[in-house]
């Protein structure tokens, strides 16, 4: 929740020492767990008052140069996130935008007038609601769930216990 968070708050939040804390933490960086920490940004205030989602379908012949459309479309001015989807499209896009005059010129400019595309589909964002996941993730942090830290002894009891757990589930099947 907060990247500022001191390694000794979180330390004792945790009830660990801050060394074995800290540890754990560069330990999570370097295993690319833990890939960065980044600012929580209100666009608003900026001046990106209107987000939307594009769905975008890439025509079949360039079906070959995906990963590459993907990433450049990830380098263009207030793209937030692209996602490389299954479905009905290639991607789902996350933009933001000034206003609905913004949002035209960046489908029309970025997307629309691309060889690739073949077809766009937008949907305005009335509201954004995180994801329970990372909250419920902290919480599990903070409740002392030492294995998301990479506490070995933690993993190997969750990992004991969670086979117990199937072969009693198993040993009922079987009476």
């Amino acid at each position: 929740r907060d990247g500022r968070l001191p390694n000794n708050v979180l330390a004792e939040r945790l009830g660990v020492a801050a060394s074995t804390c800290l540890m754990r933490t560069q330990n999570l960086m370097k295993r690319g767990v833990i890939r960065g920490f980044r600012a929580d940004v209100d666009h608003t205030k900026v001046g990106a008052d209107l987000q939307a989602i594009v769905s975008v379908r890439v025509r079949p012949g360039a079906r070959g140069s995906l990963l590459e459309f993907g990433q450049r479309l990830a380098h263009e001015p207030g793209v937030l996130n692209v996602y490389f989807v299954a479905g009905a499209f290639d991607f789902l896009v996350h933009v933001v935008a000034a206003d609905t005059e913004g949002l035209r010129n960046f489908v029309t400019q970025n997307l629309s007038s691309r060889p690739e595309t073949e077809s766009t589909q937008t949907s305005l964002v009335f509201e954004h609601f995180p994801g329970a996941d990372a909250e419920a993730f902290t919480d599990r942090l903070r409740d002392g769930d030492l294995a998301l830290l990479g506490d070995p002894a933690s993993q190997t009891a969750r990992h004991t216990s969670s086979r117990n757990s199937y072969l009693n589930s198993q040993t009922e099947v079987m009476v």
